[in-house]
């Protein structure tokens, strides 16, 4: 067995290669290529042939293996289970070429470096009929400039063609280099689908924890746009939309309508250089409170519009998380709003003394906002409670984010029961809502620590 470790894309390779290739595209190790000739191991612990200590990891997470063009993936008993192309698999799975297998939170990306997909093969490795049937529709057909067009006809397929010769690495460096930017995540899917809207209830009762939108995300591939139908009650509410990001450059990539008019913009989401290359990270807790008047009874359009994409665009990027949180305007009551802004500031003035009260105080500065909704003038309170319920949520984010990096930086370097201390003391931050982003991956995180 060849092992190789932290080979950059660029490098140069031996023109004549078997086996396969495991590229970690999104992870603590994204970048890191791996080449083996028939099998490897993939885990957190030193036993593995691959070790990643992402979040979700269990000691030994995964098995891939086969020979001669014909390789598997199966899952060695984790905690967490291991997804190919977003699924999670339930015995050993056929692999073919780009596909893209979910260990924990990291992904790598499998490139078949033998090229061909051999009848013989399959009948040797006792396939059964669905794994051979997977097989065969995976089977590169036609001559060798026919499978080479279809593989690099989309820009990922530049990476699945890194095994081949020095030769093709050459002829398209120019297309290799846009495609290898640090913005890989995950697989493109099915057809593009930004003329589609989703229908917000269907999205909302299938648990929206799990959904990622956009180019590269695991579910829908919506390069241009991705638009939520919303049927608003004939009741007077507020709607607060919440969601998660990543992969966006700058603040007028994303532009968010509602019913066609512009509301806002996802903010660029945190981009940090791993190894001199640039990687992007997912950004939580992201909120934009929507005008009431904007919304009408009955139909509504919610759109993320990615800016830079067409339907033929490049550009990588996901929304996931997406929640429209429904509030009820109650009637005007000053007595009341006074009542719960004193609460938001004795809330927030005793965080040091639980953590909790952020969220109390956040509640609290809601409830003056509402409560002062609808008057013909607002006092000063109604302003300082909506900048404080941003303000307060955005230090929410800054802690999490805190949390996370250092709790991985601790995981790495072997101080396990720091990284756990760290990630108990900020779930309770946001103990009071499980269904927050922040706290979901905040549990992940410690039961990837065997918590």
């Amino acid at each position: 067995m060849k092992r190789t470790r932290g080979k950059g894309r660029g490098e140069d390779r031996k023109e004549k290669v078997a086996g396969f290739l495991l590229t970690v595209i999104d992870g603590q190790a994204q970048g890191r290529e791996y080449h083996f000739e028939s099998r490897c191991k993939v885990g957190r612990v030193d036993a593995n042939d691959v070790i990643l200590v992402d979040p979700g990891i269990s000691r030994e997470h995964a098995r891939f293996h086969g020979r001669r063009g014909v390789y598997l993936v199966e899952d060695l008993g984790s905690s967490n289970g291991t997804r190919l192309n977003g699924e999670l698999i339930e015995g050993p799975e056929v692999l073919r070429d780009g596909d893209y297998v979910g260990i924990g939170q990291a992904t790598l990306q499998f490139s078949n470096l033998d090229m061909t997909r051999s009848g013989e093969e399959t009948a040797r490795m006792r396939l059964t009929a669905k794994q051979r049937a997977r097989l065969d529709h995976g089977a590169a057909g036609g001559s060798p400039k026919e499978r080479l067009t279809e593989i690099v006809k989309t820009p990922r397929g530049k990476l699945m063609a890194v095994g081949g010769a020095m030769a093709l690495l050459l002829l398209f460096a120019g297309l290799a280099k846009q495609c290898l930017g640090g913005k890989l995540k995950r697989k493109q899917g099915q057809a593009e689908l930004s003329d589609q809207p989703v229908d917000y209830d269907e999205y909302h009762a299938k648990g929206y924890w799990d959904w990622a939108f956009g180019y590269g995300g695991y579910n829908r591939n919506f390069r241009d746009k991705v638009t939520f139908r919303y049927v608003k009650p004939n009741t007077k509410l507020r709607v607060t939309l919440e969601y998660g990001a990543w992969g966006i450059d700058d603040s007028e990539e994303v532009v968010i309508l509602v019913n066609g008019k512009r509301v806002g913009t996802v903010p660029p989401t945190r981009k940090i250089k791993v190894r001199g290359s640039v990687t992007y990270k997912y950004d939580y807790g992201l909120r934009l409170v929507i005008d009431p008047s904007l919304l009408k009874e009955g139909e509504n359009f919610i759109t993320f519009d990615n800016t830079k994409n067409g339907k033929h665009g490049t550009e990588m990027w996901e929304i996931a998380y997406v929640k429209l949180r429904e509030t009820a305007i109650p009637a005007p009551n000053l007595g009341k709003a006074k009542e719960c802004f004193f609460n938001a500031k004795n809330a927030y003035d005793q965080r040091k003394v639980d953590p909790a009260n952020m969220q109390k105080a956040i509640r609290n500065y809601e409830c003056v906002r509402d409560y002062l909704e609808e008057l013909p003038k607002r006092p000063p309170e109604y302003a300082v409670a909506t900048r404080e319920i941003d303000r307060i949520n955005r230090e929410l984010s800054r802690i999490f984010k805190t949390a996370i990096f250092d709790a991985q930086r601790q995981w790495r370097y072997h101080q396990t029961e720091q990284a756990r201390a760290q990630l108990q003391q900020t779930l309770l931050y946001f103990k009071a809502n499980p269904r927050d982003p922040r706290y979901i991956k905040l549990r992940e995180a410690l039961g990837a620590m065997g918590e």
